[in-house]
Order: structure tokens, then C-alpha cells, then sequence
């Protein structure tokens, strides 16, 4: 059996908000898998962006992640996108950001704030709000 993305339809057993939160909760876990590396998903497009000078790709800003529906008239681009904060080399915050094309924009998501603590330089764990 193959499977097929289509984040356009709802399930039948439950209502479209249902299905959102479920959507959501699966990229933010995504996300933090990606942690410093980049997330490479078939058939959406990664953008790293580092707004410093030399362009440290290490340490980047933020990344997005985006995928143009076609099949919608006028085309929908739904992003994601996530802004990172560094303290030296360590990742200390994650903001989680959505864009459903509809034109508003980016919005954090509920929850999509992560603050990620260390010793040292070990990671030692992560917390939401």
C-alpha cells in the first residue's frame, strides 16, 4: 500500500480541528529531530537561512519548509517554519511557526515555543510553552 500526503482532507471520523492538532503535534516532533541538521521531506523544500556575516549555515537563523498545492485554485503554499536562537554553539530555542497560504502570514503555533537546556555542552532535555 502506498502512501499519500494530501493534507487537504479531513478525516470522517472526526472534526478538521482534530485532524490540524494531530498534524501539528507530528511537526513539531519532526522538527525536533531535525534539531541542527536540515529536514529534507519528498516533494517540500528546505531553506536554510543565516542572516550573519560570514553566512554560518551551522548556526542558522531559521529554517522553512514549504510545499505548493497545485491542485488548489489559486495555488496554496503551506510552510513551516522554525526560528532558532543559539548560545554559542548550543540551540537554546525553537520557535515553531505556521503559514497555511491563506495570507496571514506566519503564526507561532500553541505550544511551539521549546527552550532546550544543557550541561555544558551535553543536551539534558526540553521544555514547551
Amino acid at each position: 500500500m502506498a502512501l499519500t500526503e494530501n493534507f487537504r482532507i479531513p478525516s470522517l471520523s472526526q472534526g478538521v480541528a482534530a485532524d490540524l492538532d494531530q498534524m501539528r503535534a507530528n511537526w513539531h516532533f519532526l522538527a525536533m529531530v531535525a534539531g541542527k541538521s536540515a529536514l529534507v521531506i519528498p516533494g517540500w523544500t528546505t531553506t536554510i537561512v543565516s542572516s550573519s556575516s560570514p553566512v554560518d549555515y551551522v548556526h542558522p537563523d531559521y529554517m522553512v519548509i514549504a510545499k505548493t498545492y497545485t491542485a488548489e485554485s489559486p495555488n496554496v503554499t503551506i510552510q513551516y517554519k522554525y526560528v532558532y536562537t543559539w548560545t554559542g554553539n548550543n540551540l537554546t530555542t525553537i520557535v515553531y511557526q505556521f503559514d497555511d497560504g491563506g495570507g496571514g502570514g506566519f503564526v507561532t503555533v500553541t505550544g511551539g515555543t521549546v527552550t532546550l537546556t544543557y550541561s555544558g555542552a551535553n543536551f539534558t532535555g526540553a521544555t514547551s510553552a
